[in-house]
């Protein structure tokens, strides 16, 4: 956590990597200051999204596996819930072909392509834990 305490102001730096394994390292995804917040991370979300209305026939699908979180205390959190939830799009009933869930061992979303099997919004799901934690050199990362 940053603090500029000439303004009384405080933010707090969130920071993800993933391991890319046809590089054989870490990459940084997103870095970014909360302003006049002074907290560590609470939730976190995963999301799909379409851009190009024009595209909309395209079914496209996300995975998460092996996700795990690094504790302010120094130790590794592993994620096994994830609760689905939709846009005002869906809520709406603008477009009904989304859905999420868990498959053999990973959490998805989808949307797109006009498919018919939608779950309800707000749906927990769960995975089983690999307990594997990952290995890394935070002093090696840029």
């Amino acid at each position: 956590m940053n603090c500029i305490l000439t303004r009384y102001l405080c933010s707090t730096v969130y920071t993800s990597w993933f391991f890319a394994p046809e590089a054989g390292r870490w990459r940084l995804i997103a870095s970014f200051s909360r302003p006049n917040i002074n907290t560590y991370l609470t939730r976190f979300h995963g999301f799909l999204e379409n851009f190009d209305p024009g595209q909309g026939y395209f079914s496209r699908q996300a995975e998460w596996a092996n996700q795990w979180v690094y504790l302010a205390g120094g130790s590794w959190n592993e994620v096994t819930e994830f609760k689905f939830s939709v846009d005002a799009t869906a809520a709406n009933k603008q477009r009904l072909d989304c859905t999420g869930g868990e498959e053999n061992g990973h959490f998805f979303l989808k949307n797109g392509g006009f498919f018919n099997n939608v779950i309800a919004s707000n749906i927990l799901f769960t995975k089983p834990a690999t307990g594997i934690s990952p290995t890394i050199d935070f002093n090696s990362l840029p």
